[in-house]
């Protein structure tokens, strides 16, 4: 094979993987925007804009005066680390355990979510607690300062925290991604001054004109 008849031949291959990934990621893209996102059942009302403490023991987290919604398959926490640790939530009522989940390590974000078993019915009055299979990380509660009576209790001793963890329970969703599309771009807009619900299509707009520019640059070498 001539060095022409060569160079032809990996112009060919070169661009049947271009071709191959192009459509792969349109597929994933896809199959992602049918899937339905979790949408939240219910929240404590508690805002997360108050650092209310944090622990490097094994201590865990309890709070009482919850009202766990119809539906709950997870349970989302104001709750940062680094380099989060296994966790394990339990949720307690009328002297027996309503769900319990797990998460594990290696979370980073402000908020986690554990997925837990999913619930029949409401019930009021529930006591949520955490536990922490801490590893010398560091745990920060975030919410909002409360009165005695409603106070989160923190560690083995019942040692209570200046105010309450803000708390989200979630549920299954049933309307797929691409539903929620303009929802979605409305909530982004809230944030910006001036372009609105826009951003998010310019923000896509972006990402395709750069993902363009991008095969065309390699294909402009190639030829």
């Amino acid at each position: 094979m001539s060095t022409t008849d060569r160079v032809a031949a990996e112009r060919i291959r070169i661009g049947v993987v271009l071709a191959l990934g192009s459509a792969l990621a349109v597929t994933l893209l896809a199959a992602a925007l049918t899937r339905s996102p979790p949408t939240v059942a219910g929240t404590n009302s508690v805002r997360a804009r108050t650092e209310l403490g944090a622990t490097r023991m094994d201590n865990g987290l309890c709070q009482g005066r919850e009202t766990l919604p119809a539906g709950t398959s997870a349970i989302r926490a104001s709750l940062l680390s680094l380099l989060g640790p296994r966790l394990t939530v339990t949720v307690f009522a009328n002297g027996g355990t309503l769900t319990r989940g797990e998460r594990g390590s290696g979370w980073t974000t402000a908020v986690v979510t554990v997925p837990v078993e999913r619930v029949a019915r409401t019930t009021e009055h529930a006591t949520v607690c955490f536990a922490f299979d801490l590893k010398d990380q560091l745990i920060t509660v975030f919410g909002q300062p409360t009165s005695k009576r409603a106070l989160a209790a923190v560690g083995r001793d019942g040692k209570a925290l200046p105010g309450r963890l803000r708390i989200e329970y979630l549920r299954a969703g049933t309307s797929p991604w691409w539903k929620q599309a303009l929802s979605i771009a409305r909530r982004m807009g809230l944030a910006h001054t001036g372009t609105g619900a826009w951003i998010a299509p310019i923000l896509l707009l972006l990402f395709l004109f750069a993902a363009g520019l991008s095969l065309w640059l390699v294909r402009r070498e190639l030829a």
